[in-house]
């Protein structure tokens, strides 16, 4: 949530705005910063968890492991999408708003977990299409949902650049 903001809390946005490259580079250039980040991150993750089964002996499930990170993953892109979104309305650092996004996506989550009056909750989080014993159960991710998380991603982060094209940086 910081990536945008922090140019403007650290007072380099001057410097950096004053070269050659436009707004729209900038912006690119740092959501494709996040994208790779969380691209590696979740590769590691994938290969230590192959690795750790492989150690232990256990043949690995690689359609059901291959589903829950590929639903984690799209569940991280989602996040940090609309975190890159809050990111360039900001001035100063929001890691706070950050946490406070995926807390609340979280506790929606766990409240859709233990009433049923409440399930349509899981519909609203993308905690809700990341749920490991239904994606192993199923054999399959719902489609819905990871479509609607994947929509909300590419808005807010197409919002971050029409924000931050036409942001006043002080």
């Amino acid at each position: 949530v910081a990536i945008l903001c922090k140019e403007e809390k650290g007072r380099t946005a001057e410097f950096l705005l004053t070269h050659p490259v436009s707004r729209a580079r900038v912006v690119s250039e740092k959501l494709a910063a996040v994208l790779l980040q969380i691209t590696a991150m979740n590769l590691i993750v994938l290969a230590v968890s192959a690795c750790s089964m492989l150690v232990i002996g256990e043949e690995i499930p690689w359609k059901e492991i291959s589903l829950l990170h590929a639903a984690y993953f799209i569940m991280q892109l989602e996040l940090a999408g609309i975190c890159f979104g809050v990111s360039s309305v900001l001035r100063r650092g929001g890691v706070g708003v950050g946490l406070g996004v995926a807390i609340i996506a979280y506790f929606m989550n766990l409240i859709a977990n233990i009433t049923e009056s409440a399930v349509f909750l899981k519909k609203l989080t993308p905690f809700g299409y990341c749920d490991g014993a239904e994606i192993v159960s199923s054999g399959s991710l719902d489609a819905a949902p990871v479509a609607v998380g994947a929509a909300l991603a590419i808005a807010c982060a197409a919002a971050a650049f029409a924000v931050y094209t036409r942001k006043d940086i002080s």
